[in-house]
């Protein structure tokens, strides 16, 4: 049996800077004033492992699979249409966009669509299959992780009216939105593991991931109220969600690790990613990366070991579009020669 945890982070912000505009103009595309289209998510997950080994060259395991889910979201700029809060400030409609919950303020006029998805707690499960020959160090592992269904309360902004001029946008919405529940779906993942020892206290790996994007999307309550009553009006093609994929991520990681001693080990390694479609939504605009990583693990006791690592990412240049555009060819900007860190904690127990 054995437990790990690993923690996540992400945080996007968007500015007309950021991106170079195609077929439209692009000032003000992603801003309101002084604010910007921002995203942040964060999740943790946390398995416990039980595992079978009816000999020394197999094990079977399986485990429960916790995990938490928390963001917020904001839309600001000519881009998101209705959503981006141009209306307001745009034509003069700034007191039709005021707050209709006073407990917000008298000065709490609306910029664009946000939302704060509230920490939500879930339980999934994983199942794998292990085989290794001890002589040469080789191993193999496939591993299933199931979706995590997340009922979360989604708290919503959203303009009383929305523009002055009804033909264009025929929409009436609450401006606030409170206790509004909401069911995202983290999706399912195979990963298959390879190792194969090359000299003494020194292997090499391979890390192949794959997810199941094209399944997941996320649609706030209101956000989808106001997406069902564009598309009756034919304001767009569709009835969108928030964020949705049309292509599944498939990854790889190749690497090299080393044992040092007892207590402290090293890992190098390189890494690919596909995306997941282009045109991608522009709350994460990147058609998938190429990586180089360095981990470190130290083990205070045979049993326990403490794991860090961090990550530098050349991400793909893509095509962004907005929500209302998905599943078409249509984009709003390019984005391109981009980069990000990432990292990452475990920790586990051996028994």
């Amino acid at each position: 049996m054995g437990q790990k945890q690993n923690i996540q982070g992400a945080d996007a912000r968007h500015t007309s800077s950021d991106a170079v505009a195609l077929k439209t103009h692009n000032a003000g595309a992603f801003t309101v004033g002084d604010e910007a289209t921002e995203v942040s998510v964060d999740t943790q997950t946390l398995s416990l492992i039980f595992g079978f080994q009816p000999n020394e060259n197999w094990n079977i395991y399986a485990g429960p699979v916790y995990q938490t889910v928390e963001g917020n979201v904001q839309l600001r700029g000519t881009a998101y249409g209705p959503y981006g809060g141009f209306l307001c400030t745009s034509i003069g409609t700034t007191d039709r966009c005021n707050k209709a919950d006073s407990s917000l303020g008298k000065d709490h006029n609306y910029k664009g669509y946000k939302a704060q998805i509230k920490e939500d707690s879930s339980v999934g499960w994983l199942a794998g299959l292990a085989s290794q020959i001890p002589e040469i160090a080789l191993k193999a592992s496939l591993t299933y992780r199931s979706e995590i269904d997340h009922k979360t309360n989604i708290n919503e902004e959203l303009p009383v009216t929305v523009s002055a001029t009804a033909s264009a946008f025929p929409i009436t919405a609450a401006f606030y939105e409170t206790n509004r529940s909401s069911k995202v779906t983290t999706p399912q993942s195979v990963n298959l593991d390879l190792q194969s020892g090359i000299m003494e206290n020194t292997i090499a790996f391979a890390q192949l991931r794959w997810v199941d994007w094209s399944s997941f999307e996320i649609r706030p309550h209101q956000f989808n109220q106001l997406s069902k009553v564009l598309y009756a009006s034919k304001n767009v093609p569709s009835n969108f969600a928030l964020v949705a994929y049309d292509k599944d991520q498939i990854s790889a990681n190749l690497g090299v690790a080393r044992k040092f001693n007892e207590q402290w080990a090293g890992t190098l390694m390189v890494g690919w990613d596909s995306g997941a479609g282009n045109p991608v939504s522009t709350l994460g605009p990147t058609d998938g990366y190429w990586s180089a990583g360095l981990d470190g693990q130290f083990s205070p006791t045979p049993q326990t070991f403490i794991q860090a690592g961090v990550k530098y990412f050349w991400l793909g240049d893509a095509k962004s579009q907005v929500a209302s555009d998905f599943g078409t060819d249509k984009y709003i900007a390019n984005f391109n020669d981009n980069h990000a860190i990432g990292y990452s904690l475990k920790m586990g127990y051996r028994f």
